[in-house]
């Protein structure tokens, strides 16, 4: 099932998820980022999971990079939870401009 079938195509709804997460996204990946930092693998853990909640609605491969990144801080692999860091970065990018993509009227929705 996908976003739209998700909020049941509603585009307000869509408009105001995209809102919320372009405000709360670079906020939440910076957390995550500093937890990396950190070395606390607890901080991690906790981070990797707010980003991977935050994406759940939007069904996107951001969301699968944000749960194996929770799952590796889960078993003390931090290195490999870092490693993913520019995958996350680049996931939730795309899935930041599909939103836009999706809302734009050129697209004809």
């Amino acid at each position: 099932m996908g976003f739209l079938e998700v909020i049941g195509g509603r585009m307000g709804v869509a408009a105001e998820l995209q809102s919320v997460w372009q405000q709360e996204a670079r906020s939440l990946v910076g957390c995550l980022e500093a937890a990396l930092a950190s070395g606390n693998a607890t901080d991690v853990v906790f981070a990797a999971h707010r980003v991977k909640s935050a994406l759940s609605v939007f069904r996107t491969a951001a969301t699968d990079v944000a749960a194996k990144m929770e799952q590796r801080a889960r078993v003390g692999r931090l290195g490999a939870a870092a490693a993913l860091m520019d995958k996350l970065f680049t996931s939730s990018k795309e899935c930041e401009q599909a939103m836009v993509d999706m809302l734009s009227p050129d697209t004809g929705n």
